[in-house]
């Protein structure tokens, strides 16, 4: 769930929101939306425990740098519990991300070292913010992290970097023990003459899964690599030409990664799946316009996410069958997806509405998981530059997180909180028979 950004800011204006309640209920519980310097302040990313909503993101200070926010809300009542705050590399905006593990928070960002860029890891206790643990790794100039997930086994973070002297950079992957912050192993893959990059990272089962590229400036090859989540011994490694990976997601038998092919010069949308334990090819499709940005393994299917002839895909998990897709926007606009999460038989979408040259609005949809049906959606905030940029559920509530410009023309950071729909209750048969 990370993408680059780059926005113009233009204008207005916190209003109201006009959400759209197509279940029953408020279709609004609480927000946040905050300010730190008058510039440029943006939420990247949500974790929610049973208590806590843990917002983390970017802020731009008085002096023209960048800090780390993070943010922790009481999920009923949207109290701001904790706060922290740390400068980040002058000039960079960095795609950071979250998870919570056993009331701990694990976030990620990058921090100017040296010459260069560094990896900064940091761990907090949910439910007062002191920080637990910090590490701050130099491999070399560029060390950007990119993804980030926990389990019992660990902390995995994964990015690239370790370019020294103007060498290419590496695929890299540092895996912690998550009460201390201790490294328990990492991996450094260098394709030589290439520029190697980790994506994406998951962890399932005892393994930790990596999907990434290695790049000559012209071509990108996909690296899918199975590590066991323990030792860091390379169980598995699968590569495929022409395919760059934006997504991936695992169940207990079965590992997708969804992003772009290219075959013949032409960009077609990517969805594969490998068999955890072999790394087996089991399926894929490399088939329509778009990409794919963004994967939700439900048991016997998957939802993804992408740009092109849909937003939003299901497909049988075993076999990658079609099951239902959502349409893109009106004639009048269009919609960014941005990310996914699911609960309660149903799927959630964060992203923007953009009618070009005039507006855009926050944007949070519910779908039915069953068969795609839009059951509810929130279109918030219309300004210059308003977007939905990630989406978390827990419990009977659902978060979102992303920015909104404001009155003085540069975007805050913002959260919102809403209470899961009800999906509309479809009369059976006998009832059909009786209402006619």
């Amino acid at each position: 769930m990370l993408r680059a950004t780059s926005f113009l800011l233009l204008t207005v204006v916190l209003l109201i929101s006009n959400a759209r309640a197509l279940g029953d209920g408020d279709p609004l519980l609480w927000q946040d939306q905050f300010d730190l310097a008058g510039r440029t302040d943006q939420a990247r990313s949500i974790a929610v425990s049973r208590h806590r909503a843990v917002a983390i993101g970017v802020g731009s200070t008085v002096d023209g740098g960048v800090d780390l926010l993070v943010r922790a809300y009481d999920t009923v009542t949207g109290t701001l519990e904790w706060r922290d705050q740390t400068p980040l590399a002058s000039g960079f905006i960095t795609n950071v991300v979250i998870d919570d593990l056993r009331h701990s928070v694990f976030g990620a960002g990058y921090v100017a070292g040296g010459q260069g860029i560094d990896f900064l890891v940091r761990a907090y206790d949910a439910r007062t913010g002191d920080r637990l643990w910090e590490d701050v790794a130099n491999k070399g100039l560029d060390d950007f992290v990119q993804d980030i997930a926990a389990s019992h086994s660990g902390v995995f973070v994964v990015g690239y970097g370790g370019n020294i002297g103007g060498s290419s950079l590496d695929f890299l992957v540092r895996a912690y023990a998550p009460r201390t912050g201790t490294l328990l192993w990492e991996d450094q893959v260098d394709n030589a003459g290439k520029d190697d990059a980790a994506l994406r990272v998951a962890v399932e089962g005892g393994m930790v899964f990596v999907a990434g590229s290695a790049s000559d400036g012209t071509t990108h090859e996909l690296l899918v690599r199975a590590y066991d989540a323990t030792s860091g011994r390379l169980a598995w490694e699968s590569r495929q030409a022409g395919v760059s990976p934006a997504a991936m997601a695992v169940d207990n038998a079965r590992v997708f990664v969804g992003g772009l092919a290219t075959a013949g010069g032409i960009p077609h949308r990517f969805l594969a799946s490998y068999d955890a334990r072999s790394g087996k090819l089991l399926w894929q499709e490399q088939t329509g316009s778009g990409s794919v940005s963004d994967i939700v393994a439900l048991g016997p299917q998957i939802v993804v996410l992408g740009a092109g002839e849909s937003l939003v895909r299901s497909h049988n998990a075993r076999t990658g069958r079609l099951i239902w897709e959502g349409q893109t926007g009106s004639s009048d606009d269009s919609v960014s997806p941005l990310a996914l999460d699911a609960g309660r038989d149903l799927v959630f979408m964060a992203g923007e509405v953009v009618k070009p040259f005039e507006y855009s609005e926050f944007l949070v949809r519910a779908y039915d998981t069953a068969n795609g049906e839009l059951v509810w959606e929130d279109r918030a905030l219309r300004s210059a530059s308003s977007v939905a940029f990630d989406v978390a559920v827990k419990g009977h509530r659902v978060f979102a997180v992303g920015w909104n410009t404001n009155l003085s023309n540069n975007t805050d950071f913002l959260i919102r909180a809403y209470p899961i729909p009800n999906k509309p209750k479809r009369l059976s048969a006998v009832e059909v028979r009786e209402a006619e």
